[in-house]
């Protein structure tokens, strides 16, 4: 335990001294940068050494079935090439960098219990995401055939871009200046018909999409819930059983309490 919160308060600095960096677009960038790369090799071989520990503690077996285990080793093996002067320069490998943000997760039991909870069961969020993506898709598509001949309309001259913009209606970024923009490149006879179109994908995926997934992630949370429930109840109804097969005279052992305290006899 002591050896973790040693380790979450090396992560914990590590973030607040990569959030600290600051680029001025001036020679001292270089500079700076120079000060950041050192630092990060510091960082880099200190998780790479826990790493290390790790597998000498529990085993390379034991290390690899764990999960978090296998991330943290991810981490390390990307930060590694990250702290390559060439790779360090061009950013290739700077996420593996940022991911481990995520193992402040583990500094609080609480928030890491409350994230489990939520994305645990992936089979729902999963099967949710790609409903979503789905119904973009063909909404793109749809949208495409009907506005591809508007000119002066850029919106939906290609796939990407017709996906795009139906997604931004999902965002709510500046959905109105972009419905606005469309209505006012149709036909003045086809304006009321585009406007109910838009307006009713609007509501649908407010309304219904992202409704669903707040459902989901409500749904998450009190199963755990149901689950202490259903557990409690076997519990009972074990107990209740094993008091109605106790012979009578076995039952009176029911009375004393499940602790009591002990004697010692002296002479």
């Amino acid at each position: 335990m002591a050896f973790q919160c040693f380790v979450i308060v090396f992560v914990l600095l590590n973030a607040i001294i990569n959030a600290s960096f600051v680029y001025r677009h001036d020679e001292s960038d270089k500079v700076r940068r120079q000060y950041y790369y050192i630092i990060e090799v510091g960082f880099t071989m200190l998780f790479n050494l826990e790493c290390f520990i790790k597998i000498l503690c529990y085993g390379f077996r034991n290390f690899m079935r764990r999960g978090i285990f296998k991330f943290e080793m991810i981490l390390c093996i990307g930060s590694s090439i990250n702290a390559i002067k060439y790779f360090y320069d061009r950013n290739y490998f700077t996420y593996f960098q940022a991911f481990r943000l995520f193992r402040l997760i583990k500094a609080s039991p609480i928030l890491e219990d409350f994230v489990w909870k939520i994305f645990s069961p992936g089979k729902k969020l999963g099967g949710l995401v790609i409903f979503t993506i789905t119904f973009v898709i063909i909404a793109s598509a749809i949208s495409l055939q009907l506005f591809y001949a508007v000119p002066n309309l850029h919106h939906f001259h290609t796939f990407p871009q017709a996906f795009m913009s139906m997604f931004q209606i999902i965002t709510q970024e500046g959905w109105t200046d972009f419905v606005v923009e469309v209505l006012r490149a149709t036909d003045d006879k086809l304006v009321p018909f585009v406007a109910i179109y838009f307006v009713a994908y609007h509501l649908f995926v407010t309304l219904i999409v992202l409704s669903l997934f707040v459902a989901v992630i409500l749904d998450n949370l009190e199963m755990d819930e149901e689950l202490k429930k259903v557990k409690q109840l076997r519990a009972r109804e074990a107990t209740t059983s094993m008091r109605s097969t106790l012979p009578w005279r076995l039952r009176v052992f029911e009375k004393f309490p499940t602790r009591p305290q002990m004697a010692a006899m002296k002479r």
